[in-house]
């Protein structure tokens, strides 16, 4: 494997770069930042050769761009592998507005997992962050030490086979598809053949569930028999425990009991709840070229909690109705679900009779209420069934929960406050 090394003046620039940021020569952060180990920071301090990407990695974590300003040249530079890509699902990245965090979250736990849940409220953003980290990885001018040597996007619709999907994903990896000869459904029992390819190579799949969660789907497929989901999650687990540099990443709306039970007993399985935009609503709202109102443009983002798509769609109308015054819209106290309101109703749809009831009673209330207040207002639901029913309801992202002088008080996301008092209430 091809190395580099520092020489003695890029050390000094390196060195002069670190105390701008107050990292010490082998700190945590920069470790995390590089994604390299400290052994490996402390290998390049003493100016032995460590791999190409580890070297770029450090360098430009950070803050230096030109990593040949660092290295001792006469290592030879090694050709850059273009990873194996099946993107023509993926679709194009957008300009991403405050989501720097986020994608350095996303970032790192794709690299240390195998089996990676990315979820939260339609709208808010998961497809177009997962689809900005592809198109990061996919880069050949932006190399990483752990780069993926093959990335494959696929989009599971409602309606779609799982049968299908999986024997396409088989032909994305290059095997044969697993399917039972006697009925030509999928081999669910066996997932040898794609381990040792996920093995062998390094892959990361993108499975971008549309429209409905894995549980929705599942219960809205009449091809799918009972025991669906529980074979879809089993098979989840049977890819994710033995060791392997792959990753799967799965974008979906709702974190499941399964995806949680999975989660608790694997460390290889993680997930992460993408929230609405903060300072991030306020770029997106500039790029649509409101009239500068600040303080109505953060009402908005209160409003509609931040989701990009509800920003988007209500800015949209503001410049068609409102001549780019979010004040104008504000002051006539319209509140606006639009296409927001098709996204609420998916997620309402399947829930129990006392997810139902309490989201009435929420709903009702004028200001958040705790959960001894909550028990008053559904005395006929037990305490545990309570318990049980808001975390449920908080897996579906219809439920916001809040401390107040060290007491936990629960809402509604206005926009859901806004559904269910037009059609419950």
């Amino acid at each position: 494997m091809s190395c580099l090394r520092a020489s003695t003046a890029g050390l000094e620039l390196v060195d002069r770069e670190r105390r701008l940021k107050g990292w010490r020569k082998q700190s945590v952060i920069w470790s995390i930042e590089a994604n390299v180990s400290i052994a490996t920071l402390k290998r390049f301090w003493k100016q032995i050769g460590i791999s190409y990407d580890l070297f770029i990695s450090i360098v430009e974590a950070v803050g230096i761009k030109d990593w040949k300003t660092v290295a001792e040249l006469d290592y030879p530079e090694p050709e850059r592998p273009t990873p194996h890509l099946i993107l023509h699902e993926m679709p194009e990245p957008p300009q991403l507005c405050g989501r720097t965090e986020e994608m350095i979250q996303l970032f790192n736990l794709v690299m240390q997992t195998r089996l990676m849940f990315l979820w939260g409220m339609g709208g808010i953003g998961k497809t177009s962050l997962a689809a900005q980290l592809v198109e990061n990885l996919a880069n050949p001018d932006r190399p990483h030490p752990s780069a993926f040597k093959r990335i494959i996007w696929r989009s599971l619709h409602a309606g779609s086979s799982l049968d299908r999907f999986w024997s396409q994903l088989d032909l994305d990896l290059g095997i044969t598809p697993q399917v039972n000869e006697r009925d030509a459904s999928y081999d669910w029992a066996d997932s040898s053949r794609i381990l040792e390819k996920l093995q062998a190579e390094r892959t990361l799949i993108v499975m971008d569930v549309v429209e409905s969660s894995l549980v929705d789907r599942a219960a809205n497929v009449s091809a799918w028999d009972p025991m669906d989901r529980d074979r879809y999650c089993q098979w989840f687990a049977q890819l994710a425990l033995p060791k392997h540099n792959s990753c799967i990443l799965v974008l979906t709306r709702e974190k499941s009991d399964e995806v949680q039970q999975l989660e608790a007993l694997n460390p290889a399985i993680r997930s992460l709840k993408l929230e609405g935009l903060k300072l991030g609503g306020i770029e997106l709202l500039e790029q649509h070229n409101l009239k500068p109102e600040t303080d109505a443009w953060r009402a908005l983002i209160n409003l509609y909690s931040g989701n990009p798509y509800a920003l988007t769609m209500i800015a949209t109308l503001i410049n068609d109705q409102f001549g780019g015054s979010a004040r104008e819209l504000l002051n006539i106290g319209t509140f606006i679900l639009g296409k927001m309101e098709s996204v609420i109703a998916e997620r309402i749809r399947h829930i129990s009779d006392d997810e139902k009831a309490i989201l009435i009673a929420l709903a009702s209330a004028q200001d958040p209420v705790s959960r001894a207040q909550l028990r008053s207002q559904v005395p006929d639901l037990s305490g545990s069934t309570i318990v049980e029913s808001m975390a449920s309801l908080e897996r579906k992202c219809l439920l916001e929960m809040m401390v107040e002088q060290e007491q936990v008080l629960f809402s509604l996301q206005p926009m859901v406050m806004k559904f269910v008092r037009k059609h419950w209430v």
